[in-house]
């Protein structure tokens, strides 16, 4: 398969469906805050772009970018001084979120709000919540990857709703 960031519209369309979860992949699996994984995914739709025309992806597009983000990630844990500087430098000229700032703003708030709601979950069930929502994979991918059933995965999640909606109820952000 060939890039398909060739046009910038096309690059916004796979930006704005895949950064909200790449940014809860790296929070939730390596960086631990969030300000951080924004940069690092950040930076990685900045090397794409900037490296679009010389790109070959053999595999999914989403795979393509968790992995990239996945290795940016890792760069970042291994160099971690002065790497909040590099990620600015790599990201100045792409100002592809700049119109998104409320949304982001927003995004993080309810991410942040459902984070603290999901402490009460059973380890399962929150790691299932998480490859979905935060992970973006499917039913079915999650129950390959657990060795579940998809009905065990539909039963968690509608659970996890039902928690969430109890917890959240009274939130200013959900209402």
């Amino acid at each position: 398969m060939n890039t398909p960031f060739k046009d910038r519209s096309a690059f916004r369309e796979v930006f704005e469906l895949y950064y909200n979860p790449l940014v809860n992949f790296i929070y939730s699996r390596y960086v631990k805050d969030y300000e951080i994984s924004r940069d690092i995914v950040q930076s990685t739709f900045g090397k794409v772009w900037e490296k679009r025309d010389s790109i070959n992806i053999s595999t999914s597009i989403k795979s393509y970018l968790f992995q990239a983000s996945r290795n940016r990630a890792l760069d970042y844990i291994r160099s971690k001084t002065d790497h909040a500087i590099e990620l600015q430098d790599d990201f100045r000229d792409y100002d592809l979120a700049e119109e998104n700032v409320d949304i982001d703003a927003r995004s993080f708030l309810i991410r942040e709000q459902i984070v603290e709601a999901m402490k009460g979950m059973k380890p399962k069930m929150k790691k299932i919540f998480e490859l979905n929502k935060f992970q973006g994979f499917s039913y079915e991918e999650i129950a390959a990857d657990m060795e579940i059933s998809k009905r065990t995965v539909e039963s968690n999640m509608a659970r996890a709703f039902a928690i969430l909606r109890d917890k959240l109820k009274d939130s200013e952000i959900f209402n």
